[in-house]
């Protein structure tokens, strides 16, 4: 199974759909959690869905439950939380709504993952893809960017209003994402890649144990456990 993921920004069109259509990705699954922002552009979400029908012969699907929310969002980029806070919320979000069940593996075999970022690096397809590859495993992870899809450089790309601001510390904080091609097997795994997949493996083990705890019910000053 592969997973390609992308962004909208600096790119012009002929760049991200020639991405699209070169690399072969046989749907775009949008990631966004603002998808009609008249800053998008061409990736305005009916504008997009004809582009991509159009021009690429490709299907086009929004799936919010993909999204982080809006509070996690404005804690990020409105009160400038570290890209560290960002990743482990989103995660914990993710493993919450148990997306690994919710969504059909079939719809993201050879499908794009889109969000705004131009890299990969700080933008949370990258963390989709990954918890996804966590969870079921045998997936190839492709990062289209423009000019080639193995970028090495770390530096944060410039947010839009439908991503969140990169903290000018995030490059000192996060390990850079060298690897793109990413399988189970058959390819060199690198540091940054085995400190990724710990981290995605602790987040989710301390979410499962927090919703399979008792909750404490606290009434007229005493304290009781329910199992419901």
């Amino acid at each position: 199974m592969k997973i390609f993921t992308i962004g909208f920004t600096k790119k012009r069109a002929q760049e991200f759909f020639g991405s699209l259509r070169d690399a072969g990705a046989n749907r775009v699954v949008d990631v966004r959690l603002n998808i009609v922002s008249q800053l998008a552009g061409f990736a305005k979400r009916h504008d997009l869905a004809y582009f991509l029908r159009e021009i690429c012969d490709v299907d086009y699907v929004h799936v919010p439950s993909l999204a982080p929310t809006k509070e996690i969002l404005d804690a990020y980029r409105k009160r400038r939380g570290t890209w560290g806070q960002y990743e482990e919320r989103f995660m914990a979000l993710m493993a919450r709504r148990r997306i690994e069940d919710v969504v059909d593996p079939a719809l993201l075999d050879g499908a794009c993952l889109l969000c705004g970022e131009h890299r990969p690096h700080y933008c949370h397809r990258r963390l989709v893809a990954e918890y996804l590859r966590e969870q079921w495993g045998g997936i190839e992870i492709e990062h289209l960017v423009t000019g080639g899809r193995s970028p090495s450089s770390t530096r944060s790309p410039t947010a839009t209003d439908t991503e969140p601001l990169i903290p000018k510390d995030a490059e000192q904080k996060t390990e850079p994402v060298r690897t793109i091609h990413h399988t189970e097997s058959g390819h060199s795994v690198d540091r940054a890649q085995l400190l990724r997949s710990e981290r995605v493996r602790k987040i989710i083990s301390e979410v499962a144990d927090k919703l399979k705890a008792p909750r404490t019910v606290e009434s007229r000053g005493t304290t009781s456990k329910s199992t419901s």
